[in-house]
């Protein structure tokens, strides 16, 4: 995975999240992961399978393949 903004998927997490007016914090909560992790996954230090990727479209009111659009770039 690309780390920084150079990733497409790692842009895509941080604008929906910023569209939904959500914190890090808020996003890992729903999760069920560590603040740490979301961030680390943001950062690009950590790739997200799938289970994770539906859940983030869950939280963004987006459709997955929109997520997986970007996962797989």
């Amino acid at each position: 995975m690309c780390e920084g903004n150079n990733n497409p998927f790692i842009n895509y997490l941080k604008e929906q999240r910023q569209k939904k007016n959500l914190t890090q914090e808020q996003v890992a909560e729903r999760m069920q992961v560590s603040t740490a992790t979301m961030s680390a996954i943001e950062r690009g230090k950590i790739e997200i399978d799938i289970r994770m990727c539906m859940e983030l479209a869950g939280i963004f009111e987006v459709p997955v393949v929109d997520i997986l659009r970007f996962w797989e770039m």
